[in-house]
């Protein structure tokens, strides 16, 4: 039987959307090899569990899969200083967890923690003596670079030329979008690319379905009405999600009453949100602290409206798959990126909804009115979203590619 470990700083029940991706891979995969998986301690809101808080590793078999799970220490996520030092535990102890691993044929490193979730997988693939595929959910320092959490040029220069190096060490590169794959071959300059992959990010659209407002429980826990017309944004409230365009859409339609915009989750950029909204008196906007990972059905269903917000460049280097759950609940989006991005031409050319160029609050204020006045249009799009999550993104499709990669390594 095939041995696989994966290594993901994130993984259920952490609110991060990998984590549940992970979960449902690796679970998957259980059904025909034998899987590990070495994740952090849930962490991904900064503050660790008590049954966590004291030891190095925490073993168990989660619905066939084994776990270890690495401590780590309690973090600020406004602090850089604080986020390292997370991470550090992390990627030292995950290094080391190969002693507890044993030999492996396959290991698949995310790009979580950035540049050193590839560096780990390389040295587990020397330790385990194991294939390494390297799942690139994120390129960095290209996305460090374009939110601004680092200027320093040199700095950039050397972490890019170290996961350029780590990308080349790969057995398989596993990227999840086209213009992810783009960025691939220009880093290495068209030259000895490694074997490389696009597979999509997945949704369950059989678990993932649209709930209605009446039977939706999130109604009433948010103190909402049933005619209110929800604008919804769920996720990591970060400089990368450039959610400054939506306060300002809100300040514009403050005189429709019954349009509310809500805010679900936290991030470095939470407290700024906060001053913006009370800066602008926004009593149309609500915030809240993120919902479990079992609510992700109702958090996408309730906006008659969901957002996904990206910054400028941002797809070069990353794909939000919160995307794929909300076509799965059925519900139009209106997606903030770049014009010639492949988001970009998915959501207008599928029919599922609108996309602004960053920063336009204007337009985004016009295309809110237009399907708040049309019942039809949101339906229609709503319609189209749905089939397209079942269509192109169904977990199975997604999952069954991982494998088939996993064993055509593995044979190797």
């Amino acid at each position: 039987m095939i041995k696989v470990t994966i290594i993901s700083n994130y993984y259920y029940p952490d609110v991060a959307s990998i984590a549940n991706l992970y979960k449902q891979l690796a679970e998957y995969l259980s059904n025909d090899m034998e899987v590990t998986v070495v994740c952090a301690v849930p962490c991904y809101l900064g503050t660790i569990p008590k049954e966590y808080e004291n030891g190095r590793y925490f073993t168990s078999n989660e619905n066939g899969v084994r776990i270890i799970r690495i401590g780590v220490p309690n973090y600020d996520k406004s602090s850089k200083a604080s986020r390292i030092k997370n991470l550090f535990y992390f990627i030292y102890r995950a290094i080391l967890s190969s002693k507890i691993i044993g030999k492996q044929d396959v290991v698949i490193a995310v790009s979580q923690p950035p540049v050193f979730g590839g560096y780990i997988g390389y040295r587990l693939k020397k330790r385990t003596h194991a294939k390494l595929i390297y799942n690139v959910q994120d390129f960095n320092p290209e996305q460090m670079e374009y939110s601004g959490f680092s200027k320093n040029p040199l700095i950039i220069k050397a972490l890019r030329a170290i996961d350029s190096f780590l990308c080349r060490k790969s057995d398989a590169v596993i990227t999840v979008s086209e213009d992810m794959k783009r960025t691939l071959y220009k880093r290495l300059n068209n030259n000895n690319v490694p074997n490389n992959y696009v597979i999509n990010n997945w949704v369950d659209t059989e678990a993932i379905q649209y709930i209605p407002k009446k039977k939706n429980p999130l109604i009433e826990k948010y103190g909402l009405r049933e005619d209110d017309f929800l604008i919804v944004y769920a996720g990591n409230i970060g400089v990368m999600q450039n959610l400054k365009t939506f306060v300002l859409a809100a300040r514009e339609l403050k005189p429709y009453k019954n349009i509310k915009f809500i805010f679900i989750g936290s991030g470095a950029w939470h407290n700024s949100l906060v001053v913006m909204v009370e800066k602008y008196d926004l009593s149309n906007v609500i915030l809240k602290p993120y919902e479990p990972i079992e609510n992700i059905d109702q958090v996408y269903s309730l906006g008659d409206i969901e957002i996904v917000s990206i910054g400028r460049n941002v797809t070069k280097c990353s794909m939000p798959s919160k995307t794929w759950n909300i076509l799965s609940c059925g519900v139009p989006v209106i997606c903030q990126v770049d014009s010639d991005s492949e988001l970009n031409s998915l959501i207008n050319d599928s029919g599922v909804g609108y996309t602004i160029p960053p920063d336009d609050y204007k337009m985004l204020s016009k295309k809110i009115i237009e399907l708040y006045e049309s019942d039809d249009l949101r339906r229609n799009m709503g319609e189209n979203a749905r089939k397209l999550a079942v269509e192109q993104f169904d977990s199975i499709v997604s999952m069954d590619k991982y494998k088939k990669v996993i064993e055509d390594l593995a044979k190797k």
